[in-house]
């Protein structure tokens, strides 16, 4: 029996090969094989696939297929995972903004202060003048009390000689003044918040789009380098197929 010279590329072309295509191909071989056998009936003898290229080549457009899908699947889930980083990054420079609007109203208002202090400190004369409607306002405060109360007094010595008089039983309720209560006075400082500072991210750089092309091409020249070899393994096969028919025609 002859033999089959492959080349030197054939089990790597082999062990790339969709299993499907493998398959195919060794029916094909048994086939053959059974061909041969000189029992087989020449006249009723069929091949398992009748046509061994339309069947290679449907496997290798369903395989061709699926691969675009989970390439565009990819794609998809990379376009979504780029749209869920532009989002955080833009929430997150808007809180960056905030932050900063906030830090410069809190340092506006610290500042203001700080200017108002040192212009007390640099003019003692409007110091003095504060200080001097601070005691004046003070003074007013406590004559007023005073003459409230001398006024409470005065009528309560009248009540007094007018209970006398009739011999009345008059009981008397000293009036105490109430003291009003100091309003406490709260101060709200705002915590300071430091936001991350931002980075630029370019979502328009071609690099998915290289990478897309790059890969793409390296499939098609993969493809077209399978389609050619199993071609040639074709015809080495169809030359050795006929070499053997002959051969077994002429012992017969």
């Amino acid at each position: 029996m002859a033999q089959v010279a492959f080349s030197h590329q054939f089990s790597h072309r082999w062990s790339n090969a969709p299993q499907a295509v493998k398959d195919a191909l060794l029916q094909e071989f048994e086939d053959i094989m059974q061909l041969l056998d000189a029992e087989t009936d020449l006249e009723n003898f069929e091949f398992t696939v009748p046509d061994l290229h339309a069947h290679i080549d449907a496997i290798n457009a369903e395989v061709a297929a699926e691969k675009e899908v989970a390439r565009l699947e990819a794609e998809r889930l990379e376009a979504e995972r780029l749209e869920a980083e532009r989002a955080e990054l833009e929430a997150l420079e808007a809180e960056r903004l905030l932050n900063e609007e906030q830090q410069a109203e809190q340092d506006a208002l610290v500042q203001s202060e700080l200017e108002t202090d040192e212009t007390l400190v640099q003019n003692p004369q409007a110091m003095q003048v504060a200080d001097t409607e601070l005691v004046e306002g003070s003074i007013d405060a406590g004559a007023d009390t005073e003459s409230a109360m001398d006024t409470d007094a005065l009528v309560e010595t009248e009540d007094l000689d007018t209970a006398e008089g009739s011999n009345t039983e008059v009981s008397d309720t000293p009036v105490e003044p109430s003291e009003s209560q100091p309003t406490a006075e709260v101060n709200e400082t705002e915590a300071e918040i430091s936001a991350p500072a931002s980075f630029a991210f370019d979502t328009t750089a071609p690099k998915a789009e290289l990478d897309a092309d790059f890969i793409k091409e390296l499939e098609s020249r993969i493809d077209d380098y399978l389609s050619e070899q199993l071609a040639n393994m074709s015809e080495d096969l169809k030359s050795w197929l006929r070499e053997q028919v002959a051969n077994r025609f002429d012992d017969k």
